[in-house]
């Protein structure tokens, strides 16, 4: 992986930006690794759609693509993808004639729960030489900077989908 260049100047918090952003470039790119040395060949980007159906089973496209934060070409290409490969599939919104709904198969079920067990390896990877403290004080911290941009994200409630 490219390592990325941080010089002097850069502030206590652009590095942290600049650190934050890399990371998640490496997670993307170690997922979809680690997804096709155990077969699965799963994109990032389609592991983020199925985990929003999970969480939000019946959702529009658009509705999913705010919640994973894309656009919703780009979502719908990633829906579509998944359609074509049995994983996912749709049906008429029930009060918007130009929305469809979308959720999992029994096969996109069965696929995304084998596929977060790659994912969740992924993130044991990334924190393997922590310890319990350092841990529980990353997640404290990581909870503090999204709450001070205004957002929460509680690991015991699904991802919430913006209002309708």
């Amino acid at each position: 992986m490219k390592k990325i260049e941080l010089r002097q100047d850069h502030s206590k918090a652009e590095t942290i930006g600049l650190l934050l952003r890399g990371l998640g470039m490496s997670v993307r790119q170690a997922t979809e690794e680690t997804s096709i040395k155990a077969g699965m060949n799963i994109s990032y980007s389609q592991y983020t759609a199925m985990f929003g159906l999970t969480a939000h089973t019946g959702s529009t496209g658009a509705e999913l693509a705010r919640w994973g934060k894309v656009s919703a070409q780009s979502m719908n290409k990633v829906l579509r993808r998944l359609e074509s490969q049995g994983l996912a599939e749709r049906t008429p919104h029930p009060k918007n004639k130009r929305s469809e709904c979308w959720s999992l198969t029994k096969e996109g079920n069965q696929y995304i729960t084998s596929a977060t067990v790659i994912i969740d390896s992924v993130f044991s990877r990334m924190i393997s030489d922590f310890n319990a403290k350092e841990t529980d004080n990353l997640i404290d911290y990581l909870r503090r900077c999204s709450a001070n941009l205004g957002a929460t994200v509680d690991e015991h409630q699904p991802l919430p989908l913006p209002p309708r």
